[in-house]
């Protein structure tokens, strides 16, 4: 659908030209040094979350640490959270709309609106750590010309959450 819109428009769709092996440097240095801010504000995010008693705990997150969901149900949410969630938000937030934002407001505001609309469409409970992660995509969007290291992020953060909750699910005891 993103990408028809693109064509619609008479634009290319910024898949850019990265080099296989560059596109995965960039992205595992991006890896290193976006996750740790992520999981900083995340900490941020549960400290405030306490404070203000607010409990919005993410549905699908709480759906796969159920023991009673049917493995075949767990492993279609978990490849719906791992792969087809990160591609489809990646082509909207960064696809679509960062690069219409930029052409019409600027770089900045390409960069926080994305941001703050990716960050208000996960529950509250991880508004900032979402923030976060997605003004990371958007710099990396930015810095790579390519959407490709984006949503390779994208899927390896989504699968290091879903390999967490499978820990916690099958006894490991560390809270996720």
């Amino acid at each position: 659908l993103c990408w028809a819109l693109w064509k619609l428009r008479g634009q290319p769709f910024p898949w850019g030209r990265v080099h296989l092996l560059r596109g995965l440097g960039v992205t595992l240095l991006a890896m290193f040094t976006l996750f740790p801010l992520v999981f900083m504000a995340a900490e941020i995010n549960r400290e405030w979350a306490l404070a203000l008693e607010i409990s919005t705990p993410h549905p699908l997150l709480e759906y796969l640490r159920e023991p009673s969901t049917v493995p075949s149900k767990f492993a279609m949410v978990a490849l719906g959270v791992c792969l087809a969630g990160p591609l489809a938000e990646e082509l909207l937030f960064r696809g679509l709309w960062q690069g219409a934002i930029e052409r019409r407001l600027g770089v900045a505001a390409s960069l926080l609106l994305p941001s703050l609309l990716f960050a208000v469409v996960h529950p509250a409970e991880t508004y900032l750590p979402m923030f976060v992660f997605a003004l990371g995509l958007g710099l990396l969007m930015r810095l790579s010309s390519s959407i490709l290291p984006c949503m390779l992020l994208h899927i390896m953060f989504n699968s290091l959450s879903v390999f967490d909750v499978s820990l916690y699910r099958f006894g490991f005891p560390w809270p996720v």
